[in-house]
């Protein structure tokens, strides 16, 4: 007789895709995102205005932040700090607990290190309904975030899937599946920022956070499904061997935080490793730029959108970013298109995307030509992420992925500090010369990509043309040998 669990026992002995789970986190972590920018500016008004808070949900908009009150200014104010300490809450510990999980998802297993900011996900969302079941302040919310950040936020989800994907796919499908991960990534962007403030206007904050919630739940059922793609290796005793060795854990747990930067050194090629992490920093750069300063270029003139005109312009190019991820990018690997190329590809693609954000204010240009154009710009990151795995050993991956979260996480904070800060001094002589910054900086990937291909393309042709010359040689050394070999027959009869 079979038992119940039998069929339980067949899906974990084998490996079941890692791409649904960021399907599901990333739909459930942006759905929650477009509605905590709305309830952020609702329990500040409530707090600021108190019973003259107008905040409503209208039906022919998006949402509307306390409407005809008098201290709106003062509520703005105040509305952004929340979201700038929010925002500390949130990345700092990311920092941290990437540096931890991800060299410890070397040795413990990735399942851990993708479960915990499922969980910290659902912690900060639990916070946020209790906020409004009970109308706690506003000062509450930063508690959700500080949970969100201890369970290492989507950097850390992000490392560990792309760590658990390259522990099980062969090298020839690496980039092809690291694509599919951001597909599936643009995928839940779309859905989200599309629908994300209709089922709002008609749900309301209580049952959106419901909703978000079981989200995360199933997420964290398919993320206990899937088999671990680590032999766990005896961590523990090392830790103990090491803590005695140093005679203090504390150093010890420091060192393990510092290994993931031991990469630099212990790759193949340390300079080109660095020359591409700076490579990402500076494409991340450009789309957490657009991220921060859209929303203020569109709502003010001359484009005075609605917010939901604001939504169906990420969801649109949420939509372009699949098309090139997953018909134009399979296209390029089936003719042997060179990582190097493709990145230079897409960084010449950002750079005529943003001249036309920057440059045309029509709806049409904006919603439809901006998303057809810019289609190539994220086939930057899977390329970059695909030579930077081949620069190191595999058990080394968990690493790897950790400082790239790491880099992830530091960008998006200096992204916002220096968009945000030069944005009002350039909008005063034109309201798009911000996105004509953002595609002066795609600039640097191509350089450097550039020079990466480059060398090794003269690396390549130095190479062949040594071994002809070897070749040419030793056919000589034949033909050498063989005379003699005749003189001597001749010789000697």
């Amino acid at each position: 007789m079979v038992s119940m669990s039998h069929p339980l026992r067949y899906l974990r002995r084998r490996y079941l895709p890692p791409e649904p789970i960021m399907l599901l986190y990333f739909l459930s972590t942006m759905l929650a995102t477009v509605v905590q920018q709305q309830f952020g500016y609702y329990r500040s008004c409530l707090y600021i205005a108190g019973d003259k808070c107008n905040y409503t949900l209208n039906n022919n908009e998006s949402l509307h932040v306390c409407e005809e009150n008098s201290n709106i200014d003062q509520m703005q104010a105040f509305a952004s700090y929340l979201a700038l300490v929010m925002n500390l809450c949130s990345c700092v510990p990311t920092i941290f607990m990437s540096l931890i999980l991800g060299p410890l998802s070397d040795y413990k297993g990735r399942k851990l290190a993708i479960f915990l900011p499922i969980l910290g996900s659902f912690c900060y969302n639990i916070v946020n309904l209790s906020i409004e079941l009970f109308d706690l302040p506003p000062y509450y919310l930063p508690i959700g975030s500080l949970l969100l950040g201890l369970g290492g936020n989507y950097p850390v989800v992000t490392m560990a899937t792309n760590a658990y994907l390259m522990d099980i796919t062969p090298d020839r499908y690496r980039t092809a599946r690291l694509a599919v991960i951001t597909t599936f990534t643009n995928i839940a962007g779309f859905l989200s920022n599309f629908f994300g403030g209709m089922l709002l206007e008609r749900l309301g904050f209580r049952y959106m956070f419901m909703i978000i919630i079981c989200l995360f739940g199933l997420t964290f059922i398919y993320t206990v499904l899937i088999s671990e793609s680590v032999k766990k290796r005896d961590f523990i005793s090392r830790q103990s061997t090491q803590s005695e060795s140093t005679g203090n854990s504390i150093k010890y747990f420091i060192l393990e935080m510092l290994k993931p930067f031991r990469l630099f050194y212990r790759n193949k090629h340390p300079i080109k490793f660095a020359i591409l992490l700076i490579a990402l920093a500076a494409s991340l750069t450009d789309i957490y730029g657009n991220i921060d300063l859209f929303s203020l270029y569109a709502l003010s003139p001359p484009l005075c959108w609605l917010p939901h005109l604001i939504g169906w312009y990420f969801a649109f190019g949420n939509l372009g970013y699949v098309f090139g991820i997953y018909l134009i990018l399979p296209i390029l690997l089936k003719f042997h298109v060179n990582d190097y190329l493709i990145i230079i590809i897409a960084s010449i693609d950002t750079i005529i995307m943003y001249v036309l954000v920057g440059t045309f204010h029509s709806q049409l240009v904006l919603l439809i030509v901006v998303p057809i154009v810019g289609c190539l710009v994220t086939l930057s990151n899977p390329s970059i992420r695909s030579v930077l795995v081949s620069l190191i050993d595999r058990k080394e991956s968990g690493s790897l992925f950790a400082i790239i979260s790491v880099l992830t996480t530091t960008t998006q904070l200096l992204a916002s500090v220096v968009y945000n800060a030069i944005y009002p001094t350039l909008r005063l002589y034109n309201p798009g010369l911000c996105f004509y910054v953002i595609a002066v900086t795609a600039i640097i990937p191509i350089t450097l990509s550039g020079s990466l291909y480059l060398s090794e393309f003269c690396f390549k042709k130095k190479h062949q043309k040594v071994t002809l010359n070897h070749n040419v040689n030793a056919i000589n050394s034949d033909c050498d040998l063989s005379d003699e070999k005749t003189t001597l027959i001749s010789h000697n009869p």
